[in-house]
């Protein structure tokens, strides 16, 4: 497993918290800004994405934190093997060789050589494979990438809210200046929010491994 994203996750809470200090985490607690800047966000990316893929995010996770190795060396070892053997014994008999392989993609090119197939109709097909993959992790990755930009505007929003708040509370007679703290942490805080999404949630999310 690789837990350097969680570990980084932990250091970077654990260090905010601490420049925070525990006595004043209090003043950072604000459900408003939450709402602003997580609900809002979280809006966002529905609109932007079909739940189809908002629904991998779990598997997406689960994957960067345990992501999968690929061996090439050893992926070269079993091809000069299996090409000695169809020197010798020609290439139906990779077919039993090829159902023991793990690997879907390297299963599936060894079929294609069992059946015989036109070597530059096999290269095309396995092309199209590796191109239609690698489009599904741009669009996985462009998530969370997505992420990185809608959490800070949010913040933005969040903090304009609270400008706008605190403006129009001055030009109250009497109450309006006792709102003006909570307006001004409402202004402040959504961009805190915001920046610690961006940078320690969704960035590390979109540049960790992740592979189908």
């Amino acid at each position: 497993m690789d837990i350097s994203l969680i570990v980084g996750w932990i250091m970077g809470i654990i260090l905010i918290v601490y420049g925070i200090t525990f006595e004043k985490i209090g003043n950072f607690i604000d459900i408003p800004s939450v709402i602003i800047v997580v609900g809002g966000t979280i809006a966002a990316l529905i609109a932007s994405y079909p739940f189809k893929t908002l629904a991998q995010i779990p598997k997406h996770v689960g994957i960067m934190l345990n992501p999968k190795r690929y061996d090439a060396e050893k992926v070269i070892d079993i091809m000069v093997d299996m090409a000695k053997t169809a020197r010798k014994k020609g290439l139906l008999v990779l077919e039993e060789q090829a159902n023991g392989i793990k690997d879907p993609f390297l299963k599936q090119s060894i079929m294609l050589i069992v059946d015989a197939m036109d070597a530059e109709k096999i290269r095309e097909m396995l092309e199209s494979e590796v191109s239609a993959m690698s489009d599904r992790h741009e669009q996985d990755v462009s998530l969370y990438e997505k992420g990185t930009s809608v959490a800070p505007a949010f913040g933005m929003i969040g903090t304009l809210v609270g400008l706008v708040n605190m403006l129009k509370g001055m030009n109250m007679d009497g109450g309006g200046a006792s709102s003006l703290g909570q307006d001004m942490s409402v202004a402040l805080i959504t961009t805190f929010y915001g920046c610690v999404l961006a940078h320690l949630l969704f960035g590390p999310m979109a540049k960790a491994p992740n592979t189908k």
